[in-house]
């Protein structure tokens, strides 16, 4: 009876084992020190948000930016806010917005609304409302609620642009659509402006 339970003990033992080494982290892991972006950057999100493993800022940070080095937009804009918070690298909007730059280059829609954030107030580069226009126009046609919200506020004052209140009225309206309440009170108040 022993001989039997013996070899049965450990094939469960080892297969106690057995999920730690095949665990999606572990593979995920292998793939980000070889060198693979998007595993680079979802193990940074892990570390981030403590997701099977430690939350640890400080490593998320480290393979945030082996990815952003690679030109993954998702590392960048991740990296971008780490800059700005200052979080376990040193605050500093400069780098910030370097790093949201090279997102939003790449059709990365939350870092062009950072950066049109950025542009309007003048935060990491000199204040330029037609440049923050430019950016959360990028932004808000690929259906960004924020940038959305952000253009139908400068059409409706005029900042950057001509006034227009129908412009203003269409960029309210999409983010409204997608649930904002800003926005549809926003579109109250033209409402009431034209009864005026």
């Amino acid at each position: 009876m022993n001989k039997i339970i013996m070899p049965a003990v450990v094939l469960v033992a080892l297969l106690a084992l057995l999920p730690s080494c095949l665990s999606p982290r572990s593979a995920m892991r292998k793939k980000a020190e070889q060198g693979d972006a998007k595993a680079q950057y979802d193990l940074g999100m892990a570390y981030h948000e403590g997701e099977d493993v430690p939350q640890d800022d400080a490593k998320a940070v480290k393979w945030f930016r082996k990815a952003a080095e690679q030109g993954y937009a998702e590392a960048q804009c991740e990296l971008g806010c780490a800059y700005y918070d200052g979080k376990n690298v040193p605050k500093d909007i400069t780098e910030s917005v370097k790093w949201f730059r090279k997102a939003a280059e790449q059709g990365h829609a939350a870092s062009q609304d950072v950066l049109g954030l950025a542009y309007s107030t003048g935060q990491g580069v000199p204040q330029d409302l037609a440049e923050a226009v430019k950016w959360w126009r990028k932004a808000a046609e690929q259906g960004y609620i924020l940038a959305q919200y952000s253009l139908g506020m400068v059409y409706k004052e005029g900042k950057g642009v001509p006034r227009d209140y129908a412009e203003a009225a269409k960029w309210y309206r999409k983010a409204a659509g997608q649930g904002s309440a800003r926005a549809r009170k926003q579109l109250e108040e033209l409402e009431k402006d034209k009864k005026k």
